[in-house]
């Protein structure tokens, strides 16, 4: 199931998500130990890379709905235009541009909650109520152009700061983009599954 929803399924009127197109994310981080106050918003982002993951793992429940994946990707690639304001572990930062955030030797883990209930052709289906990434790559490169209004050396030592202290940085921040891109996969998710009646999904 985890396959359909990273390949396209037209038939199903499931997009193609490679790239995942994302119209735009924004996220107000605040810390309470104030690592991390910034404001952020993304437009015209996409994620490149998901059609090469691998399915590791599976499992499910059926008689209240579950399930848990687990999904492997060399590399994985946030890219769009950003804005962003306010401070990382204490360094202020200002910008306006392109950016890549890049995750590699990924491992992506999918939750996945949902409700049964009948449809109109007296079969059951399910109704996707809660979708649940977790992103845990091996190591994380940032690309931030036209930090400070294109300072250069300031641009390039935030960059190189970043890069440098990617793990404190990347599990800072990316909590709150997980939940924009569940988000994203559950409404996706429900495309398919208001589709298909369950026991076609999941063949016994």
């Amino acid at each position: 199931m985890v396959d359909m929803l990273i390949n396209s399924v037209p038939s199903l009127n499931i997009p193609p998500i490679e790239p995942m197109e994302i119209s735009s994310v924004g996220i107000d981080h605040n810390q309470k130990s104030n690592a991390f106050n910034m404001q952020s918003t993304f437009k015209n982002a996409k994620i490149h890379g998901l059609t090469t993951s691998n399915v590791k793992k599976t499992s499910a429940k059926f008689k209240n709905f579950s399930m848990k994946a687990e999904a492997f990707t060399k590399r994985l690639d946030f890219v769009g235009d950003y804005k962003m304001t306010g401070q990382i572990l204490l360094f202020p930062i200002s910008g306006e541009g392109f950016s890549n955030v890049s995750m590699n030797e990924l491992i992506t883990k999918h939750e996945i909650h949902g409700d049964y209930y009948e449809g109109k052709d007296n079969q059951t289906y399910i109704k996707i109520t809660s979708y649940k990434i977790k992103f845990l790559p091996k190591w994380v490169t940032f690309i931030f152009d036209n930090l400070f209004n294109g300072d250069k050396l300031l641009g390039d030592t935030i960059n190189n700061f970043m890069n440098s202290n990617w793990e404190p940085v990347f599990f800072g921040i990316i909590p709150d983009y997980e939940k924009s891109f569940g988000e994203k996969f559950k409404a996706v998710a429900n495309t398919l599954f208001n589709q298909v009646p369950a026991n076609h999904i999941f063949l016994n």
